[in-house]
């Protein structure tokens, strides 16, 4: 399967912008935003839940986006993709007037009257597959998007999901979103809630089915920037997050691997890390959350960077 409009015309990296407005101040997420779309970038990724664990901070980086697309006149450069229905405080916000509510809310303040991608940012199980897909097309027909995916929800109710729709005769979901990257999250490393790791059986359902990944959390929190190695503690708050999450032995073997053929390639290990994401056996966009310029540019050559085959499955079996 070959990546389903809008995605077909997507930048292979997509650039995540959770932060924008509050941990990376206006200014700088302009600089972002600028050098992106100048590198050849075209696929934004934000959501209407977006910086909500930060006071004041729901809507920031929507709003951000927003102000940005005017400054620049840049609105038809760019997949412009947004995600309604999380969770919050353990309630989850998955609903008709929900639905309606937060993407009518998330336009507001993009200052557009549609996006291209609507992604449900999170599953509830307990609701019906048949009442989502049917409140989604309900904002379909009013026009405020054009294409739908499912983020953070299980290959299993993909399937249904999609299969209901084809009988129901309604446009099903383009893409998955959750979070994938080369390195193994070290088991209970920390409480996932309903957020979504592609776990062996999403994986081999992806394979099977050629479903495209739209790929969260795909640089492990910076686990192969460098600043991480065995016999090296970290030395922020952050660093000891990526740590607790990603520091195991079957990561340090692929940190090294990635580190040996970045260093044969002259790339960083970064990119080389990228590079394998996007050259899995199914479509896969990578979305990458920079902090500041530098890190910007160490991650875009990878949309360029082609491993051969046994670098692949060397990265797969390092562990």
């Amino acid at each position: 399967m070959s990546l389903p409009a809008p995605l077909a015309r997507s930048f292979p990296i997509a650039l995540g912008t959770a932060g924008f407005g509050t941990a990376v101040p206006t200014d700088l997420a302009y600089q972002l935003l600028d050098h992106y779309v100048a590198a050849g970038g075209n696929h934004l990724d934000t959501a209407h839940d977006y910086a909500s664990w930060v006071p004041g901070g729901v809507g920031a980086s929507e709003k951000t986006i927003g102000e940005w697309l005017r400054r620049s006149g840049a609105r038809q450069q760019v997949i412009l993709a947004t995600k309604i229905g999380c969770t919050r405080g353990g309630v989850k916000h998955i609903s008709r007037v929900d639905f309606q509510r937060e993407l009518a809310l998330s336009l507001e303040r993009l200052g557009v009257p549609s996006v291209d991608v609507l992604w449900l940012h999170r599953d509830d199980p307990a609701v019906p597959v048949d009442d989502i897909l049917q409140w989604v097309h309900e904002l379909r027909r009013e026009g405020k998007f054009m294409h739908a995916g499912a983020s953070n929800w299980s290959s299993a109710r993909l399937d249904e999901a999609n299969r209901r729709a084809q009988e129901l005769g309604v446009p099903g979901f383009i893409a998955s979103q959750c979070g994938w990257n080369l390195a193994a999250l070290s088991p209970n490393a920390f409480d996932t809630g309903d957020a979504r790791f592609v776990d062996a059986t999403d994986e081999a359902w992806h394979q099977r089915t050629q479903f495209p990944l739209v790929a969260w959390e795909a640089q492990a929190g910076g686990f192969f920037s460098g600043r991480y190695a065995a016999d090296r503690k970290p030395t922020t708050a952050r660093g000891n997050v990526v740590v607790a999450h990603y520091a195991n032995a079957a990561n340090w073997s692929r940190l090294a691997a990635c580190q040996a053929i970045a260093r044969a390639r002259g790339v960083t290990a970064n990119q080389v890390a990228l590079a394998w994401l996007r050259q899995q056996s199914f479509p896969v966009i990578a979305i990458i959350g920079p902090g500041n310029l530098e890190q910007l540019q160490d991650s875009l050559p990878a949309a360029k960077l082609t491993l051969d085959v046994a670098e692949v499955e060397r990265l797969r079996a390092a562990s």
